[in-house]
């Protein structure tokens, strides 16, 4: 199957992250008696499926970037593994996903380390006059941070799973025709920074959802599961184009110690996503 050329489209997909940021974790913590430690880990995952036709084009995306400092008394590591998919199957194989896991651990003092996972996944599609288009998707997203020394320690987990379908037949002229998005935050132990958020647009409907949170003392989880579908009516000719963008952040951080600029805005809050896919929606068809 032809291969999309990406630098357009990563562009889009780009300026909708900062949208909708994200970080996304799920951890285990295993306690030393001599030395404090913490951890923070992402497992999120989407899965496209059940579509209604096959795309012209299709690509993925994966990216991971990685900060770290540390002292001689201190000790982080960090890992993320993402990775996106588009099968060239038969219709009705046909799927798309994307996965990552993602972890930092720490323990001694002074010391930072910060590990974030993106992967994409972009596909075209032709529809015909009179026609509809519809999928199936299914999201999770599981995050979990712990510390143990509330004084100097801090753990932060954040991850996102959107999904967007755009009208491109215009290309100078592109527009948010539905969308769905899953977004969650953890920090330990600033527990009021925690949250989990999700939306979706008039012609996504969801089938089943599932949510835990435990957002209080030095260990937190927090996980959500959405399924549901995609179906939309056109009454002329348009060209579709369908982003799904995972991204995962963690890090963990001992004080004190000087902290490197991020590469990605982790000042940004998912509670600004409300007011600008408010803006969005005026363009909804």
């Amino acid at each position: 199957m032809e291969k999309i050329k990406l630098a357009k489209w990563r562009g889009l997909s780009r300026s909708l992250l900062f949208s909708v940021s994200s970080i996304a974790a799920s951890m285990a913590i295993a306690s030393s008696p001599v030395l404090a430690a913490t951890l923070a880990s992402s497992q999120a995952q989407f899965q496209l499926d059940n579509f209604s036709q096959r795309p012209d084009t299709t690509s993925t995306f994966t990216d991971i970037d990685s900060f770290s400092t540390v002292s001689v008394r201190g000790e982080v590591k960090t890992s993320a593994r993402p990775s996106a998919f588009f099968s060239d199957a038969p219709l009705e194989n046909l799927s798309a996903l994307g996965n990552s896991s993602t972890l930092a651990t720490g323990k001694g003092n002074n010391y930072f380390g910060e590990v974030q996972s993106e992967a994409d996944v972009f596909g075209t599609f032709a529809i015909e006059e009179a026609e509809s288009f519809s999928f199936d998707f299914a999201s999770f997203l599981d995050l979990e941070t712990s510390i143990q020394n509330t004084r100097s320690e801090s753990a932060t987990a954040v991850g996102d799973i959107s999904i967007f379908l755009l009208d491109s037949t215009d290309s100078n002229n592109v527009a948010i025709l539905d969308f769905f998005f899953l977004s969650g935050n953890l920090s330990t132990p600033d527990d009021s920074s925690d949250f989990l958020v999700f939306d979706n647009s008039n012609n996504v409907t969801l089938t089943n959802s599932s949510q835990n949170l435990s957002v209080d003392g030095n260990e937190e989880f927090l996980s959500a599961d959405f399924q549901g579908s995609f179906q939309r009516f056109f009454d002329r000719q348009t060209r579709l184009t369908l982003i799904a963008i995972q991204t995962d952040d963690v890090s963990v951080v001992a004080r004190p110690v000087s902290i490197p600029e991020s590469g990605f805005d982790l000042t940004l809050l998912m509670f600004g996503v409300a007011s600008i896919l408010k803006r969005k929606r005026s363009r909804l068809v």
